[in-house]
């Protein structure tokens, strides 16, 4: 089992039970195995999962991504961004858990109000860029994992979506929602491209491309 390295102070520790289960089942669904995006790649846990099937995986991480770096650089086929993914280029604030660094997110909420005071939540700025700016080809599939900023990442890869048709896993976090842009409306823009929704793990939603 690879030990994997993390922040200081950073007591989260998840098995990934419902992900690797939504992993499992979007294999089932792919054609071609060549390029993996892992959007919100955090430690880099997920990433190394599909650098054993993918020819290539291209990770964005804004936070963290020193850290995604250290856990993935024994794997030639990742590639780590320090970027977070929006529909315009611009700059957001990130609020940063330093005890559970997996819930670190641009999106503020009520529901969240409670622990970020807890611990003390600290804040740094990152800067966002458009998936469709890459311009990347021969996308296979794509994981989102953003912490309620799914809309926004999804507007912003159209192109991609559209040209690539890949194989879409999105985490939707129901309790902490965008205020302006919860799930419904990431699954009308998908479905608006011709995407189906046809599974869910936990919070992690499967969606294929109709043909």
């Amino acid at each position: 089992m690879f030990n994997f390295q993390s922040p200081p102070g950073d007591i989260e520790r998840r098995d990934y039970a419902d992900e690797k289960k939504a992993w499992e089942f979007s294999k089932s669904q792919l054609v071609k195995t060549r390029h993996a995006l892992d959007i919100g790649g955090h430690m880099g846990a997920m990433s190394r999962m599909f650098a054993e099937h993918f020819t290539q995986v291209s990770t964005f991480e804004p936070s963290f991504h020193y850290w995604t770096e250290l856990n993935t650089r024994d794997l030639p086929n990742v590639r780590v961004y320090p970027y977070g993914l929006g529909d315009e280029e611009k700059t957001e604030t990130m609020y940063i858990m330093e005890k559970k660094t997996g819930g670190s997110t641009i999106v503020p909420h009520k529901a969240r109000e409670k622990w970020m005071k807890l611990e003390s939540t600290k804040t740094r700025t990152i800067d966002i860029k458009t998936l469709d700016s890459f311009e990347f080809i021969n996308i296979d599939f794509i994981k989102i994992d953003v912490e309620s900023y799914e809309y926004f990442v999804l507007n912003g890869a159209l192109e991609t979506l559209t040209n690539n048709s890949p194989v879409i896993m999105v985490e939707f976090l129901t309790k902490y929602e965008h205020p302006t842009k919860p799930s419904k409306h990431s699954h009308r823009l998908l479905d608006s491209l011709g995407y189906k929704h046809i599974k869910r793990f936990g919070y992690d939603n499967i969606y294929i491309r109709r043909t």
